[in-house]
């Protein structure tokens, strides 16, 4: 008899690299997972490797055909969830479809928070609107996942909603991390040559201004001591500032980041990298994947003071930690680096404990915690 717990995951956006991520954890620790979801334009990584269901396309931002089109998905959600014991959603407006879809059949709701977007803490109607909306739904549900801990201040502070919660961050899984650097292998121990500049990667969605105006600031008064490589889809408001960087011989535009496997490559390239995003809520309660990533390659880190990955860059003292708020200021910083600064925070890069960047309880941890909510014990 299989005793397995089956899992509907519902993903606003198929192959999206996350998603798949979380569905391998899952898979990993023994979990027999099913998935539906919505086509969506992007840079993406592929569909899981699990049972898989289009819901056809989904626009991004057109709030109320959004709604229809969810709404006239529910009796395909709702058939697949008669097959599973809960159902996982990867948003809130997903978790309000499974709710919608599962009237009736007794099948908990699992609501994922990756990223809180800036309507969710907006001052204006629609912004209080969305708040409301949202904290019906998450107390709907009988698990709030969350993958930066920092959150919390959004759903119990700002929202004061009581369901169980559960933090697991964005790590590198063991598997791929022993893939790339094996427990008990050293990091390399030579730094940058002399006669070359140190080279840092900027990697992402390419939509901060301000990281890439920095980087346009050190290129043109730094060529010979700076190099810097960019990968990544651009942002709706940087193509001026991409397109002045196209311009300068010390910069390296490379394409979209599109899979896991791609990543060795490109922190091959670097050392160091920048991981600065816009100290504002919510972006600054969330910590970056390239922290994560960065950890695993031993590349030390740029960050921005009050985001949510300067303290652990701090207090590991494992980069630079930019204090001032102006692109001027922190040109200056990066300016600054010296060799021997880049040694030590290499040196204790390869220092960190493992648990900080790899995965270890957090599987079982979220396989306790959906087995509870399959129970109905969750609280």
């Amino acid at each position: 008899m299989n005793t397995r717990l089956k899992v509907l995951c519902i993903l606003p956006s198929i192959g999206h690299a996350h998603f798949a991520k979380r569905i391998a954890m899952m898979q990993e620790a023994g979990i027999e997972v099913e998935a539906v979801g919505f086509e969506r334009t992007g840079h993406f990584v592929g569909s899981p490797d699990c049972r898989m269901e289009s819901l056809g396309w989904l626009h991004h931002r057109r709030y109320f055909l959004r709604g229809m089109r969810l709404a006239a998905c529910c009796p395909k959600v709702r058939a697949a969830l008669k097959r599973n014991d809960i159902a996982y959603a990867f948003s809130p407006d997903m978790a309000l479809m499974a709710l919608a879809a599962g009237v009736g059949l007794r099948k908990p709701v699992v609501l994922e928070v990756a990223d809180i977007r800036r309507l969710q803490v907006a001052r204006s109607a629609a912004g209080r609107l969305f708040r409301r909306i949202d904290r019906r739904a998450t107390d709907a549900c009988s698990l709030l996942v969350v993958t930066s801990p920092h959150y919390y201040r959004y759903y119990r502070d700002w929202l004061n909603v009581k369901t169980p919660g559960l933090a697991v961050e964005n790590k590198a899984s063991p598997s791929f991390a022993d893939r790339i650097a094996p427990r008990g292998q050293a990091a390399p121990a030579d730094g940058p040559p002399a006669d070359r500049p140190l080279r840092i990667g900027f990697f992402g969605i390419l939509r901060d201004e301000w990281s890439l105006k920095v980087i346009e600031s050190v290129s043109r008064t730094s060529p010979q001591k700076f190099a810097f490589v960019l990968s990544g889809v651009p942002g709706k408001y940087t193509g001026g500032v991409l397109q002045r960087l196209a311009g300068l011989p010390n910069v390296k535009r490379l394409g979209p980041y599109r899979n896991p496997a791609d990543l060795p490559s490109l922190f091959g390239q670097v050392d160091m990298v920048l991981a600065c995003y816009p100290l504002e809520i919510p972006k600054k309660w969330s910590r970056s994947n390239r922290y994560y990533d960065a950890c695993l390659f031993r590349k030390p880190l740029i960050v921005r003071d009050g985001s949510a990955d300067a303290a652990e860059t701090r207090r590991h003292d494992i980069g630079l930690v930019i204090e001032g708020r102006s692109v001027e200021a922190a040109a200056a910083a990066l300016r600054g680096i010296a060799a021997e600064d880049w040694q030590r925070w290499r040196a204790n890069m390869a220092a960190l404990p493992r648990e900080l960047y790899v995965s270890s309880e957090e599987s079982d941890a979220l396989r306790r915690a959906l087995n509870r909510v399959a129970a109905g014990t969750a609280g």
